[in-house]
């Protein structure tokens, strides 16, 4: 702290001479680097009452203030303006200096008025400064330049400030608090998946993309999950947050953040026609799960099966009557799981045959890869080109160019094409390739073992299964109509036909012409 000598102007002692006098000690620091390079409210109160002590005041109260000085109507500093109201036998207020007094003018008008109304005298110790109301009016200019040099100051930092934050995140790094899910990294100044919320979004996702969920639903079974409690608005705006997919807003502008992506683009886009109505329906909680509905039809009407518990207990579907009300037999959920088993396992396919088709496959993976590479650069240089427009985008909104509702009519259009275009990087992707051989890998290894396994499944997991490999599917309450998937109705064909062995006997390294 500097000697006390250094910091008091001589004209203050001279109020040493006039008797003891009653006055307020205000301390205040804004930020945490104001404390660790000395102007802590410890350093301010030592310097303040050492100053009173010189000057013959009896300091009677002392505030030691923990708030920004730039805006006006701070709730701690008004709390020092009505103590001097109410307390009109202290006529002294001592401050270390203009900028811990207010970096605002308004307050700093308001100041003025308190001195002139109740005869005060703010002293500003560092400056060597007395706003008093016989304060001449040079002296007044004086105090004037200092908050406005106060003002600048705090200017010029947001500024600094915005400048930072602005370059971190073109930089792709969100300048601000990590959103549920992530967390910050102190090591690598970055943000990072949280290791147990991170699930939670993960999860939230895949449950709702299903369709099966409505939001209440879905925060109960993330609740009976991971124990996690989330209130249905708040589950409802994660769900709509872009950011999970790796992109964030900051100022007006979107950036495509550097940080991990909980979430990927087709499951977003899929949540999000879910939430807007646009997947046809919008799911209702139910206090129980019936896997089967919204799966098969009735085949008089065409409407969807739905279900309840008969006596509390047993699941029966039976049509939705969505078209009007008709005779029609209730279906146990038993009796349904196994008409559909009968049409699941009827697929086989011998092992040779999977292992020569997925060979096959792989010989033309090469040409497939050159395709898809040349739709994911396409898809690439459209997205620089969203970007470039959406910066344009953004200077002609702040010029005044363009009006608000202009910009986020084209700001939508913008999101849902680049979203589009994020799928199409997505599937054709080196990993999306590997993973389509990886699907036609399990899609055979799957009608290897359809009949065994059907057997050992739970009602859900069956649901699940055929709905992958069956299609249209409805039932009169007695029989079941459907469709095989591709490549599944070829299999059965095949399999019927027992062209199987046949091609594997002409043609035994190339089984997959049949196909």
């Amino acid at each position: 702290m500097p000697h006390l000598k250094q910091v008091i102007h001589p004209q203050f002692v001279v109020g040493a001479q006039r008797g003891c006098r009653k006055a307020v000690l205000v301390a205040r620091v804004s930020s945490k680097p104001q404390e660790e390079h000395g102007n802590s409210l410890l350093a301010q109160t030592k310097l303040l009452r050492a100053y009173g002590a010189q000057i013959g005041v009896v300091i009677v109260k002392e505030f030691s203030l923990a708030e920004s000085a730039k805006k006006q109507g701070r709730k701690r500093f008004d709390e020092v303006l009505d103590f001097l109201r109410d307390n009109r036998n202290v006529t002294v207020a001592l401050f270390e200096k203009t900028d811990r007094l207010s970096r605002n003018l308004q307050d700093f008008v308001t100041v003025e008025e308190l001195v002139e109304s109740l005869d005060i005298e703010i002293h500003l110790v560092k400056e060597g400064q007395i706003l008093r109301k016989t304060t001449k009016s040079q002296d007044r200019l004086v105090q004037g330049i200092f908050a406005l040099l106060a003002r600048n100051y705090i200017q010029n930092m947001q500024e600094e400030i915005i400048k930072g934050q602005t370059i971190k995140a073109e930089k792709g790094q969100y300048p601000g608090r990590a959103p549920y899910g992530y967390m910050h990294d102190r090591v690598t100044r970055t943000i990072v998946e949280h290791p147990e919320t991170g699930k939670v979004v993960r999860l939230m996702f895949r449950l709702y993309a299903t369709g099966e969920y409505s939001v209440d639903s879905l925060r109960k079974a993330i609740l009976n999950e991971t124990g996690e409690k989330i209130s249905k608005s708040y589950l409802h705006y994660q769900l709509k947050r872009r950011f999970y997919i790796g992109k964030f807003v900051w100022r007006g502008i979107e950036y495509q953040g550097e940080y991990p992506q909980l979430v990927d683009y087709a499951t977003f886009a899929r949540v999000q026609d879910i939430i807007s109505g646009r997947n046809g329906s919008r799911s209702k909680a139910r206090k129980h799960s019936f896997p089967f509905t919204n799966f098969v039809t009735c085949s008089k009407d065409g409407c969807k099966l739905t279900a309840e518990l008969a006596k509390g207990k047993y699941p029966y579907y039976h049509c939705s009557f969505g078209k009007g009300r008709h005779k029609v037999p209730w279906l146990p959920e038993a009796k349904l799981a196994d008409m559909l088993g009968e049409a699941v396992t009827q697929i086989r396919i011998p092992a040779q045959v999977a292992e020569g088709i997925v060979a096959a496959l792989e010989a033309d993976q090469e040409k497939i890869n050159t395709e898809r590479r040349g739709e994911f650069d396409s898809a690439s240089q459209r997205l620089a080109e969203i970007e470039g427009s959406k910066l344009q985008g953004y200077r002609d909104l702040r010029q005044g160019i363009i009006d608000e509702s202009l910009w986020r009519s084209i700001s939508e259009e913008w999101k849902a094409e680049e979203l589009r275009l994020r799928i199409v990087m997505e599937s054709t992707s080196n990993g999306a390739m590997s993973s389509h051989l990886d699907s036609v890998r399990n899609t055979f290894e799957l009608a290897q073992i359809a009949q065994s396994k059907w057997v050992d499944l739970s009602d859900p997991e069956r649901a699940t299964l055929a709905k992958i490999v069956l299609s249209n599917c409805s039932t009169d309450g007695v029989t079941l109509s459907f469709n095989y998937r591709k490549p599944f109705d070829l299999i059965v064909e095949r399999g019927k036909n027992e062209e199987w062995r046949r091609g594997r006997d002409s043609n035994p390294r190339y089984p997959c012409e049949y196909v």
